[in-house]
């Protein structure tokens, strides 16, 4: 990796206007989610491209049905054991993804793409009030030698929005959170390193803030829609 800095080349390459970075995440175990749908390959108006894999623990689930237990598929009624357990242990992991992500500490591997570049983040998913947020935080790179002797990586967050097949980003207006801050109507720790907003607070804070603040449109940017393009 070219010896540039760090935080100007995250905001290039999600395609960023501004960030507000967090020196804590800012989710809780208490908050993390985990969205199945979440899965695959999303692609922007301009051609950005972006990928969530499955990061972290697994916790398989066994169905082990009974003689005459039996599923209808498409019409079809199919009593092979095997099938039928298949289809009842993918049901159960679907619908209880959220539990057994906070069991397994479950999270996303995010594929950023841009040209031939790729940079990955470890990605979590929290639940805070009604809202989705996706905290990001680096996954390779930071064993560089320069990385490692010269910069501090930080975590970035983003409202969520998915629904069926379309992704919605939203990242805070900076400028607007600036002016809040200095005007000191946001009471949370931070610091500003090279016009950019690094809280500086706990987790448990960061969630107050994101509760107040998260229906109020006018301290965000305009959101990033995306559109699922592959598994």
């Amino acid at each position: 990796m070219k010896k540039t800095n760090y935080l100007l080349l995250l905001a290039l390459c999600l395609g960023m206007s501004s960030c507000v970075y967090s020196l804590f995440p800012i989710y809780t175990k208490e908050s993390l989610v985990y969205l199945k749908d979440l899965e695959g390959s999303w692609e922007n108006g301009e051609g950005a491209l972006i990928k969530f894999g499955a990061l972290g623990g697994n916790l398989s689930i066994t169905v082990t049905p009974g003689d005459d237990e039996f599923i209808v598929v498409e019409g079809d009624t199919i009593r092979d054991k095997e099938q039928v357990a298949a289809y009842w242990e993918k049901e159960m992991e679907t619908s209880l993804a959220p539990e057994l992500a906070v069991l397994t500490d479950k999270g996303y591997l995010l594929e950023i793409i841009e040209s031939d570049d790729t940079l990955k983040f470890k990605s979590k998913l929290a639940k805070i009030g009604d809202n989705h947020f996706l905290d990001m935080y680096p996954a390779e790179g930071i064993d560089d030698e320069y990385m490692s002797q010269n910069l501090f990586p930080v975590h970035t967050f983003m409202k969520l929005d998915i629904k069926d097949d379309q992704l919605t980003l939203t990242q805070f207006d900076l400028d607007k959170l600036t002016d809040l801050f200095e005007s000191n109507r946001i009471r949370l720790r931070h610091e500003k390193v090279q016009g950019s907003i690094v809280i500086t607070a706990q987790p448990e804070e960061i969630q107050k803030f994101l509760m107040s603040y998260s229906r109020d449109e006018s301290v965000f940017d305009t959101p990033d829609n995306y559109k699922r393009v592959g598994p």
